[in-house]
């Protein structure tokens, strides 16, 4: 009984973010409605790495991060949401002595990130 109500606790929580993040990607819809301002989009990534560093550091996993020394871009601020929900998924998913690559790449017209693990 204990691991079928531990399995019921993790699906209501999962499906509790799944709510959340269809409410805020939501407001994504009407772009007009967007503030957007000028950020440097790997500096946002740097932090979010940083904020979540107790859950790769505690599953011993090594995290590449390979980008140009400057992104400026012009963003939503809700950005860094998305790049946090990324890049936990992919702590969340790798295996412990794993490993996750970001990529930041200028094409001139638009910025390419990309996230790997294993």
């Amino acid at each position: 009984r204990l691991a079928a109500w531990n399995m019921l606790q993790r699906n209501l929580s999962w499906l509790v973010q799944i709510v959340q993040n269809t409410a805020q990607y939501s407001r994504l819809a009407n772009i007009e409605e967007l503030d957007f301002e000028v950020m440097d989009t790997g500096r946002i990534f740097r932090d979010v790495v940083d904020r979540l560093g107790h859950g790769w550091r505690e599953k011993c996993l090594e995290v590449e991060f390979t980008r140009p020394e400057e992104c400026l871009a012009a963003f939503n601020p809700m950005t860094e949401e998305v790049f946090l929900d990324v890049f936990s998924n992919a702590v969340e998913f790798s295996p412990a002595g794993g490993r996750i690559a970001i990529y930041v790449r200028d094409e001139e017209t638009r910025w390419i990130f990309s996230v790997r693990d294993s």
